[in-house]
C-alpha cells in the first residue's frame, strides 16, 4: 500500500464492511509473516463467503436445520453404523475425515505457537471441507426416518457432524471469538466447556460418554455469518 499512489485502505472501513471478525479471519488467513501479501476487497469478499459464509456457516445450518434435526437436539451415536473398523454404513473417506479431526487440535496448536496462524486456519478449513463432504456423500435428507436403521444412521451423521463443529468453534476462537461463540452457543456448548481441554474429539467412537449427547440445542440466532454482495465493496488493487 502506498500513500502516492492513493491505494490505502481503510481498515476500520473495511470492519464495518466485513465485521470485525471478517477482518480478523481474512488478514490471518492470507498474512504470512515473512512476506508480503496482496489485498484486494474481491479477495476478501470470495474468501470470507467460501469459508465462513458457504463452508462453515452452511454446515451449521444444515446440520442444525429441522429439517434433520426435528427434535433440536445433540443426538445419539449408534456404533453399529459407524464401527471402530471399516463397517457399517460409513467408507473409507469418513474415517480419513475423523482421524484429520482427531489430530486438528495438535496440529492448530502447533501453528498458533509458531505464530502462523494461515496454517492453523489452513487445516481447519480443510477439515471443514471434509466434513462437508461426509455429509453430502451420505445426504442425510434422503433417508427414511421410518425405518429404524435410517434414523439411527441419520442420527450418527448429524452427531459426528456436530462434533466436527464443536472442535472448528473452539479452535477458532482466537481469531474469529464472536463467530466461535454464535457457533458453539447454537450447538449448547456452556462458556465453561469451550477450553482447549475440552476439545476431547467423538468420544463415542472410543466407547466413552459424549457429555453432549442427548442435550438440547441453543436458540438460533440467525446466520453464522452473513454473505458479502460481490458489489458491496469498489476493489482496491495494492
Amino acid at each position: 500500500m502506498s500513500k502516492s499512489l492513493g491505494n490505502v485502505v481503510d481498515p476500520l472501513e473495511r470492519s464495518q464492511m466485513f465485521t470485525t471478525d471478517g477482518m480478523r479471519y481474512f488478514l490471518l488467513r492470507q498474512g504470512v509473516p515473512d512476506s508480503d501479501c496482496d489485498y484486494t476487497d474481491d479477495k476478501a469478499i470470495k474468501l470470507l463467503n467460501a469459508e465462513l459464509a458457504d463452508s462453515l456457516g452452511g454446515l451449521l445450518n444444515r446440520c442444525t436445520a429441522p429439517a434433520l434435526n426435528p427434535a433440536q437436539v445433540y443426538p445419539s451415536f449408534c456404533p453399529q453404523s459407524f464401527p471402530n473398523q471399516l463397517g457399517g454404513r460409513a467408507v473409507v473417506e469418513d474415517y480419513h475425515m475423523l482421524d484429520a479431526v482427531k489430530h486438528l487440535s495438535a496440529l492448530v496448536e502447533q501453528h498458533y505457537e509458531s505464530m502462523h496462524v494461515y496454517k492453523a486456519l489452513e487445516a481447519i478449513s480443510a477439515c471443514v471441507r471434509q466434513t462437508n463432504g461426509f455429509v453430502h456423500r451420505h445426504a442425510p435428507w434422503k433417508l427414511d426416518r421410518r425405518d429404524s436403521k435410517d434414523q439411527r444412521w441419520l442420527d450418527t451423521i448429524i452427531h459426528i457432524s456436530l462434533e466436527c463443529l464443536r472442535i472448528y468453534g473452539t479452535l477458532l476462537q482466537p481469531v474469529v471469538p464472536e463467530i466461535s461463540n454464535k457457533l458453539l452457543s447454537r450447538l449448547g456448548v456452556q462458556p465453561g466447556e469451550r477450553s482447549w481441554a475440552d476439545v476431547n474429539f467423538l468420544p463415542r467412537y472410543q466407547g466413552m460418554d459424549c457429555p453432549f449427547e442427548g442435550r438440547a440445542l441453543g436458540s438460533d440466532s440467525g446466520v453464522l455469518f452473513s454473505r458479502l454482495g460481490e458489489t458491496e465493496c469498489r476493489s482496491t488493487k495494492t
